[in-house]
């Protein structure tokens, strides 16, 4: 496997970590020099890296809003073990905020409205998350 990455140049966004693995990894080809997906997306596009790595849902919706989505493919599985969270301060109740935030973002992901937006935006639908 380490012989097969260290062929590919790998693109991802300044700042960002993809897990303790892939950032220790001195022996990749990495370019995180992107400030943001739309950049990175255009540097993927443009040949200046081959393989482009970051939050599956944000770079979908980057690409389907840019109008790229068909040129690019995706490789599964997806950058496992980085999770993307809220948070929410405990200095003004943000433990009872959160836990009504969740009951409400439980009950909205069970609406038409959800399933709508998510197709809007070019994000694939996963009924067990």
């Amino acid at each position: 496997m380490t012989a097969i990455c260290t062929r590919f140049r790998i693109g991802g966004i300044s700042g960002y970590s993809y897990g303790e693995y892939f950032d220790r990894a001195d022996w990749l080809q990495k370019d995180e020099g992107a400030k943001d997906e739309v950049i990175l997306l255009k540097r993927l596009l443009s040949g200046r890296f081959d393989i482009g790595i970051g939050h599956i849902d944000r770079i979908r919706y980057f690409a389907h809003r840019q109008g790229i989505a068909n040129k690019i493919a995706y490789l599964k599985p997806y950058q496992p073990g980085i999770s993307q969270y809220i948070a929410f301060s405990k200095a003004r109740a943000g433990e009872a905020l959160a836990q009504r935030f969740a009951e409400a973002l439980s009950d909205f992901k069970k609406t038409p409205e959800y399933l709508i937006l998510l197709k809007k935006y070019g994000i694939e639908y996963d009924p067990s998350q």
